[in-house]
């Protein structure tokens, strides 16, 4: 498995790296419940995206806040994709 990372700095520098995904596991979606949690600065919790796979949702709960005061472009994104690949969710923050 694989997994794409794009990194943007302070100074509005991007990378974009494919990296694999090395778990004793051979499913990291092993299970029917997943749960992300994504922070700034000082560890807030800026957003949390539960994912129930029996179900077939997911919910993204985003909250009020700047997640890094430093950072005047995008922070983390959120992009969500059907099984042919079309985006049903983009969220940049």
């Amino acid at each position: 498995a694989y997994a794409k990372i794009v990194l943007t700095d302070i100074f509005d520098q991007t990378v974009e790296k494919k990296v694999q995904i090395k778990n004793e596991s051979p499913n990291i979606f092993e299970g029917n419940e997943f749960a992300w949690s994504l922070k700034g600065i000082g560890d807030f919790e800026f957003a949390k995206v539960n994912l129930n796979k029996s179900t077939e949702e997911m919910q993204i709960d985003l909250k009020a806040g700047v997640p890094h005061d430093y950072f005047d472009s995008t922070y983390a994104s959120i992009k969500v994709q059907n099984t042919s690949g079309k985006v049903v969710y983009n969220k940049e923050i």
